[in-house]
């Protein structure tokens, strides 16, 4: 089974990824924490790999969309997650709002 690794290092189990959207098994009492997962932090950098480590893909500067779609199945959830990349004037954006947080904070020393 394949894996997505997210941005803070914790790995989930997906039935299937692509660029719009991530799609995880789970149970109905962990779900909430799963999708809680799918930050924008954690999209900024991530990887799909196969159970034994082996990175099939890098995707950077990802979001999610807070779209998600649940089927129940006789073994517990599947939820799919929609996720979108960010545009080149969103990356630009964060990427100067934390120089600025930086300079503000040097200043405040």
């Amino acid at each position: 089974m394949e894996k997505i690794k997210l941005n803070d290092g914790s790995t989930l189990d997906i039935t299937q990824a692509s660029t719009s959207g991530v799609t995880v098994a789970g149970t109905l009492a962990g779900f909430e924490s799963t999708v809680e997962k799918f930050t924008k932090e954690n999209l900024a950098s991530f990887q799909i790999t196969q159970a034994d480590g082996t990175v099939l893909s890098t995707m950077n500067h990802y979001k999610p969309t807070g779209k998600v779609t649940v089927l129940t199945r006789a073994d517990g959830i599947e939820s799919t997650i929609e996720i979108i990349a960010m545009s080149d004037l969103e990356v630009r954006m964060d990427a100067l709002e934390a120089t600025q947080d930086v300079i503000i904070a040097g200043e405040l020393k």
